[in-house]
């Protein structure tokens, strides 16, 4: 409901059905970002969320949160944040998006 007053188009898949559902998702939408939690379990052979999001999006292996994304499969993708705390290659963490009011506290900036 929030992100419907703040203008935020939310899109929903079912992951569990196979990977292609969020690559489907991403392609279909037009996505320019992707939020999520990284160590949900997506099937029963203990793949999780990250596993998901790593496997559609080798390239992220090659860069570091608040880099611009230029993944040729998504091209509107701008931004991947996550909920968790662990260090995801090329995605941000939640608690670091926030902007602060004063810069040297973050690296990161709003579109």
């Amino acid at each position: 409901m929030g992100a419907a007053k703040a203008g935020v188009t939310v899109v929903t898949f079912d992951e569990k059905n196979s990977h292609e559902a969020l690559d489907q998702t991403l392609r279909d939408s037009g996505a320019r970002g992707l939020f999520f939690s990284p160590s949900t379990s997506v099937n029963d052979d203990g793949d999780t969320r990250a596993n998901l999001v790593q496997k559609l999006m080798p390239g992220l292996d090659s860069s570091y949160p608040g880099d611009e994304l230029n993944l040729a499969s998504y091209p509107n993708l701008k931004s991947i944040v996550q909920t968790g705390h662990q260090n995801l290659r090329g995605i941000i963490k939640f608690k670091d998006s926030l902007v602060y009011a004063n810069p040297q506290f973050n690296c990161f900036t709003l579109p």
